[in-house]
């Protein structure tokens, strides 16, 4: 279950993925990649798990690698792993029963298929993915920005995303227009040429706004589901935490915070099931963001609950009677 249980007190931090949650997700423009070029659904992200922790999309997301052509070649090698491709379409035909809808998935089928092995075209991939994530989703970022606003004496706002680093003067790189991309407090800039790859410069906005503290894999070293990187967002939320309510009570303000900040002071949004589970085991509060139409919408209905503070628009919230 990856949306678990209201919490018993309110947050304290509100911790948000961007891919998926903040923008639309990267995995829809996986999905139509492979329709496209005729790739099994679900290779393509089970290719890039199944890579491990050496695997190039890994290393670049924890900044081991620059996006250049040695990341390209490699990013190719691992998705056209022979074990892997027919481990995954040997996999796939015990699921069907030897079948589907369309009659495929059959032994002769199958054999073709590991003989065929896959292409993929890595480069074309790599950008679908990128332009599609450059789009909000609305609701989403609409309850993000009342969060951060009205909440100032109740909660922060956060982020915790996997990341790339877009090369110098790319037209996806935030050094090319003056911004930022490693880790903001209070919106300070992050690294010049660092660029979150779940993210957009919204169009109300620099997103980096959005957040008292951001987490980029590609800074840190680290990247989810990896244990260390919940543990450092949890250090750095909760100083960053306890430097809010000292700023309060100097202003006579934040009556009755306390400093101390838990796992259980936290509540994680994210649209992958793998990398909530960590959280949920520190003690974290998880919720799932559907990849569905209406799944934002649903996932900020489950933040009104949490925070007690309404975030849809009337429209919004007729809609969904």
């Amino acid at each position: 279950m990856a949306t678990s249980k209201t919490p018993p007190r309110p947050p304290k931090i509100l911790l948000f993925d961007n891919g998926g949650v903040l923008v639309r997700s990267p995995l829809t423009s996986i999905a139509a990649f492979e329709k496209t070029h005729a790739i099994p659904a679900g290779y393509i992200n089970t290719a890039i798990a199944r890579s491990g922790p050496n695997g190039y999309w890994q290393k670049l997301e924890r900044g081991e690698i620059a996006l250049n052509a040695r990341f390209f070649a490699g990013f190719k090698k691992d998705l056209e792993n022979p074990n892997l491709w027919h481990q995954f379409v040997e996999e796939r035909a015990r699921r069907t029963g030897g079948t589907d809808a369309a009659g495929a998935w059959g032994r002769e089928y199958v054999e073709r298929l590991v003989k065929r092995g896959v292409n993929v075209e890595v480069e074309e991939l790599f950008w679908n993915m990128m332009g599609f994530s450059r789009e909000t989703n609305r609701k989403m970022a609409q309850a993000v920005r009342r969060l951060k606003r009205e909440g100032k004496e109740r909660w922060l706002v956060c982020a915790l995303s996997n990341t790339v680093v877009f090369p110098a003067g790319h037209a996806f790189s935030l050094a090319s227009e003056g911004r930022g991309a490693r880790i903001t407090t209070n919106s300070t800039n992050k690294d010049a040429g660092e660029k979150d790859s779940d993210s957009v410069d919204d169009t109300s906005g620099d997103i980096k706004d959005l957040f008292d503290v951001f987490i980029s894999s590609a800074y840190v070293g680290l990247r989810k589901p990896e244990p260390e990187i919940y543990e450092l967002a949890l250090r750095w939320c909760g100083d960053a935490w306890q430097e809010r309510v000292k700023r309060l009570q100097r202003q006579g303000k934040g009556e009755g915070l306390s400093e101390e900040c838990k796992a259980e002071d936290f509540v994680f949004l994210d649209d992958i099931g793998a990398n909530l589970a960590p959280a949920r085991r520190m003690g974290m509060h998880t919720i799932k963001v559907g990849l569905e139409e209406g799944g934002p919408e649903e996932a900020v209905r489950q933040l009104e609950r949490v925070t007690g503070m309404k975030l849809l628009d009337e429209e919004d919230a007729k809609a969904r009677l």
